[in-house]
């Protein structure tokens, strides 16, 4: 009937709100220059679903072009974006995504410092799974090394995805068999 037909919809439909609009909510709080907020805007534009920053360059050439601003102005606006919910958002690849996580967590936490430079300077090592070459790159034993590694896997690699509007695929049966006074 209709009643179940709505609520079968409603369940299957993903109703949180969007990336863009969590992030521009964010954005909102924040006391911005005219251009530091046309910049964000452009910015928040330029992420993708998964939440990375697409055309960097092109976004430093337009604002080259209209305020004549420097890539090192772009950086510190860029900056103020990445720190926004999720963690990660806005990141130009992987690597800086998962620095970005790891920069908003406690330092204190084992393997913190060791995860930080697996991300930073050995990520094809990791991608790879060669850990005898990350033993031997870092100078670090193997239990410290899966101190570090746990802790990365806890990461998010595409901190946009939970935001993404998706529908839930569940396979409706063709039949429905009951028992009806003791009989099927």
């Amino acid at each position: 009937d209709d009643d179940d037909l709505a609520d079968y919809r409603r369940a299957i439909q993903h109703g949180g709100e969007t990336l863009v609009v969590h992030v521009r909510w964010q954005a909102g709080l924040l006391p911005l220059k005219e251009w530091e907020a046309e910049v964000v805007d452009y910015l928040i534009d330029a992420v993708n679903e998964d939440g990375y920053l697409e055309d960097w360059d092109e976004a430093c050439a337009h604002f080259r072009e209209t305020f004549g601003l420097t890539p090192i102005h772009l950086e510190k606006v860029l900056k103020k974006v990445q720190d926004f919910d999720p963690p990660g958002v806005a990141a130009r690849d992987l690597g800086e995504c998962l620095h970005i996580q790891l920069q908003q967590m406690d330092a204190s936490e084992a393997g913190h410092g060791l995860a930080l430079v697996l991300v930073d300077k050995h990520l094809p090592l990791l991608a790879r799974r060669d850990y005898p070459a990350l033993r031997r790159a870092t100078g670090h034993d193997e239990a410290s090394l899966r101190v570090a590694l746990a802790l990365i896997q806890r990461l998010q690699p595409h901190p946009g995805r939970p935001y993404a509007a998706h529908e839930s695929t569940y396979i409706e049966p063709d039949v429905f068999v009951t028992k009806h006074q003791g009989k099927w």
